[in-house]
């Protein structure tokens, strides 16, 4: 059983009909679409993880790498660098370019240039979201001088 109602949660409280008199004759069906129940531990446990990492520092990470032997490739393309980006936590993108030239990420760009130097535009995206699942990296899709979203969780008493 959920949370007892408080004596002021009566169809008459929830009526909305200010050009319409409440019908005092017969019974009214009202759905109180503001009443919550209480979060599970699961869940408050998942937003104030979400919370955690909202609060982190983040950076931009360009999905096509700024390289300039893959940015000429992808301009030939079509792809302008700086309209596909996504906002990650910091050890996530330190983890993706740790390494030479750009870590593992570049070098997944690099291996795929050399596997396919023809690449059409529409191929160069489909690599783009694989590469994005194979790294496990989630987030909006920005362009580098735009602002992220409001990406913080509902407040942890919602």
């Amino acid at each position: 059983m959920g949370p007892l109602r408080p004596p002021t949660a009566t169809a008459q409280r929830y009526w909305a009909g200010l050009l319409i008199p409440f019908p005092w004759d017969r019974p009214v069906f009202i759905i109180p679409w503001n009443h919550h129940t209480p979060l599970l531990p699961s869940q408050r446990k998942m937003l104030e993880e979400a919370l955690r990492i909202a609060q982190e520092p983040h950076e931009k990470h360009h999905i096509f790498p700024q390289e300039p032997r893959l940015k000429t490739w992808f301009e030939r393309q079509g792809i302008n660098t700086h309209q596909e980006t996504i906002s990650l936590d910091l050890p996530t993108h330190r983890r993706i370019h740790l390494g030479a030239r750009g870590g593992a990420w570049n070098q997944a760009w690099r291996d795929f240039q050399d596997a396919k130097p023809g690449a059409t535009k529409q191929q160069m995206y489909e690599h783009s979201w694989e590469l994005m699942k194979r790294f496990k990296l989630v987030g909006f899709v920005i362009p580098y001088h735009d602002k992220p979203p409001y990406l913080l969780p509902p407040p942890i008493e919602y």
